[in-house]
């Protein structure tokens, strides 16, 4: 079997499962599989490919045709132009959060900080948190991050990625804010839990049958974690200390009245490059 029959056979195998963007898909694998760049495979595609990795990649397709993402085949998502290392425990990051990274950077550079203090709160694979620090530090902004989940694998995800990418992180497991005793951050950064009960369950496979069930139900109406966010969060802000959240494209003004309610000034909602509401942020 050469590489090309091989490459066709993959595209065959998603189309026919059914999977969006199969070629791209079958690609991804393809590469990770057999460590070849396009270049390459145009130059080798008629070379035999080695049996033991055929196996993997078919493998690998099966699996991909049972909808299982193909970050948690591959082991690896980018975010920010970095990679982060994922598996079931967490969401996989989405260009789409850039849009609150982005937000936060814009804030820095409009300050003269020097250095920041930073909670990333359900932070997941901890890529916003992360990706952020990144970004500061090559801005010789010095951040001491926090990150904190109620999951330990999911720590563990995010300790492996601060690791990865050399940033010192303090990794705390929490409910929200039960167990960060009363300490205070300039920046809070959060993309929490906010898919409505409900319609967790019409979600794409990929999404309700293999991510974390727990990073995305937000209750009856997806506001649970924004209430208990807006009533508490004031208590671990700094003065002038500023709050970003990532939201749905329908939460906007809900949240901004939530925030509002709880005493936050300059609340505003921030869309992204598709023109959707998905960034809140306030400060007090």
């Amino acid at each position: 079997m050469t590489y090309g029959r091989l490459w066709k056979e993959g595209v065959e195998m998603l189309v026919s499962a059914e999977v969006a963007e199969p070629e791209e898909n079958a690609w991804i694998l393809f590469e990770f599989v057999f460590g070849i760049d396009r270049a390459h495979y145009f130059l080798r595609r008629e070379e035999e490919a080695p049996e033991e990795k055929r196996l993997l990649y078919r493998e690998l397709l099966a699996r991909r045709g049972a909808h299982v993402p193909v970050q948690y085949l591959t082991g690896f998502a980018w975010f920010m132009g970095l990679k982060f290392f994922v598996d079931g425990s967490v969401l996989i990051p989405r260009q789409d959060t850039e849009t609150l990274a982005e937000e936060v950077l814009k804030e820095v550079s409009a300050g003269k900080e020097s250095s920041l203090k930073v909670l990333d709160l359900c932070a997941g694979s901890g890529c916003i948190g992360i990706g952020v620090a990144n970004c500061l530090a090559k801005r010789g902004v010095s951040a001491a991050l926090t990150e904190a989940d109620i999951s330990e694998a999911a720590l563990a995800t995010a300790r492996k990625n601060g690791d990865y990418h050399g940033i010192a992180c303090e990794y705390v497991r929490s409910d929200l804010f039960s167990e960060l005793n009363g300490r205070r951050y300039d920046y809070i950064l959060s993309n929490p839990p906010y898919i409505e009960t409900s319609a967790v369950e019409t979600l794409m496979e990929e999404v309700k049958n293999h991510e974390p069930r727990l990073a995305l139900d937000g209750g009856g109406d997806g506001l649970f974690f924004y209430r208990r966010i807006a009533k508490e969060s004031r208590a671990y802000l700094e003065e002038k200390g500023r709050l970003f959240l990532e939201i749905g494209y329908d939460q906007g003004e809900a949240v901004k009245e939530l925030l509002t309610a709880e005493g936050f000034c300059d609340v505003r909602v921030v869309k992204d490059l598709a023109g959707k509401p998905r960034v809140v942020k306030a400060h007090i």
